[in-house]
């Protein structure tokens, strides 16, 4: 997930058979990303407090 939001956020499209992949697959990262926010903070809190 961190992976595509990275291509869509700073990715340069190079190919693209049909102009309206790349909007739908944005739209799809981008609402998942927002879906999962809570849990990747939660996450990424728990690391922390491992590792301190």
């Amino acid at each position: 997930m961190e992976l595509k939001n990275h291509l869509i956020t700073y990715g340069n499209v190079i190919y693209q058979k049909n102009e309206k992949i790349f909007p739908n697959f944005k739209e799809q990262v981008m609402t998942n990303y927002q879906d999962f926010a809570h849990y990747r903070q939660m996450f990424q809190q728990a690391t922390l407090d491992r590792i301190n």
